[in-house]
């Protein structure tokens, strides 16, 4: 019988310890010393959670500190930069890759990661993974038939790949995905392994398949063959995903050695996300019913920052007896307060999560800047909390005023006044007569003309 070992990759996206949002994985590679293992720590960055300054340039620092048991025995830290080229792609979803490389022993530790944002000075988040949970294991390998850690990735560059890159590796660049979630903006898995343990000329056959999470065979590729060209042999390979619909998935890949006869296999976990799978057009009718768990699902696996703007654009609408309740949650607990909202939203209202999305696609339409997001500003703010105005007075080219809008709503009899005293559609709220919100009854002398 042929002998098979398994190699667990354990997924470490630990935000339920994070203070706010990023990503972490890694991987384990066979080093020159065969006591020591080549760690690489992989983690991304939402730009949205970064400060840029006057020339759209954020500088942040991380931190990597391993510790074996309060020790600690090795560490990491740089400071990097990164730029964009106008306001608006702060909020493109884009996400930074970075990567720490250190060479540790085989064995099992506390991981610890922190970044800074250098331009505010705050603490953008801090993760701990504890030595005794065992979930940053390193893995040894020695002078045997071995694979490293299976890497999923976001993208793996072929073509002229620049060396300096520090994400450069026989030959390829392979930039990270410590999410590990693919779909709608990620349609391909892309794979990276190494195989150890070979000699020159050994017939290696390696086969891939995907499994759900209760293990059912979902795609299978065809069994391939390579040749060894020495010691080592990298297997690398784009599959197609889109077709898979949204939930968690098993990468599996068995590798046989044909010349002597061994198998090695290891798997790692990724996730599917696609929105189509929440177009309420693709539900039956008879299956209207299950939208509240199938949004309670997306919520699941919804990328970190995606969670902070749906809780910041729901916290908008709460009272503000509820705003003190919910200020200070941790991402996990935002990320548990929007499914429990939304369940008892479309307990009252069916379909209301996408009458909610709904509103907040027309007030971005009809309030965005070129620096603010509708959503953000204060008329923005005002629509998503109050609902359309009952009535809308529109003030422009007024030769004693600068443009304004005075917003009435007749039930409780309240309103507001936005003002745009410079004309650059900057609109704020000059004056309500709502509770909490800004009162100035002689909000017609900052906009009146004479005054600039």
């Amino acid at each position: 019988m042929k002998k098979i070992m398994f190699i667990i990759i354990l997924t470490l996206i630990f935000t339920s310890a994070a203070k706010e949002f990023f990503y972490v994985d890694y991987s384990c590679f066979r080093s020159d010393n065969d006591s020591k293992t080549r760690t690489q720590i992989y983690i991304s960055i939402p730009i949205y959670y970064l400060e840029f300054d006057s020339v759209l340039t954020s500088t942040f620092s991380i931190k990597v500190f391993i510790y074996d048991k309060d020790k600690i025995i090795a560490e990491d830290k740089w400071k990097q930069k990164y730029s964009i080229l106008n306001e608006e792609d702060k909020f493109s979803g884009a996400e930074i890759p970075v990567m720490s490389e250190l060479i540790l022993a085989p064995g099992y530790y506390k991981l610890v990661v922190e970044v800074e944002d250098l331009n505010s000075g705050k603490q953008i988040d801090m993760l701990e993974v504890p030595q005794e949970s065992k979930m940053f294991m390193i893995a040894a390998f020695e002078d045997k038939f071995s694979m490293s850690t299976i890497q999923m990735a976001s993208r793996i560059i072929t073509d002229r790949p620049d060396e300096r890159s520090e994400f450069y590796k026989q030959g390829v660049i392979i930039l990270p995905n410590p999410s590990k979630i693919f779909g709608t903006s990620r349609p391909f898995i892309y794979y990276y392994n190494e195989i150890y343990g070979l000699n020159s000329d050994d017939d290696i056959e390696y086969q891939w398949e995907i499994s759900n999470s209760e293990g059912g065979e979902i795609k299978k590729g065809l069994p391939e063959n390579k040749k060894s060209p020495g010691r080592s042999l990298v297997l690398a390979d784009r599959i197609p995903v889109a077709t898979l619909k949204t939930g968690a998935y098993k990468f599996s890949l068995k590798i046989t050695n044909k010349t002597s006869g061994k198998t090695i296999e290891g798997n790692n976990n990724f996730y599917m996300y696609r929105k189509i799978d929440f177009t309420k057009d693709r539900f039956k009718p008879e299956e209207n019913m299950a939208i509240s768990s199938k949004d309670s699902l997306e919520l699941d696996i919804m990328k970190d920052s995606e969670i902070g703007i749906e809780y910041e654009q729901v916290f908008i609408t709460l009272e503000k007896k509820e705003q003190d309740k919910y200020a200070n949650l941790l991402l996990s607990g935002k990320r548990e307060f929007l499914k429990r909202y939304w369940t008892e939203q479309e307990s009252k209202q069916e379909n209301s999560r996408e009458a909610f999305r709904q509103r907040i696609q027309k007030i971005n339409n009809d309030f965005s800047t070129s620096k603010t997001e509708g959503w953000k500003s204060d008329r923005g703010r005002i629509y998503l909390k109050m609902g359309p105005p009952s009535k809308r007075d529109i003030e422009t080219y007024n030769t004693e005023y600068s443009d304004h809008e005075i917003w009435t709503y007749f039930t409780g009899n309240y309103t507001f006044v936005f003002g745009d005293p410079h004309g650059l559609g900057d609109f704020k709220l000059l004056h309500s007569d709502y509770p909490g919100e800004k009162s100035d009854p002689n909000w017609q002398t900052k906009i009146k003309k004479s005054n600039f």
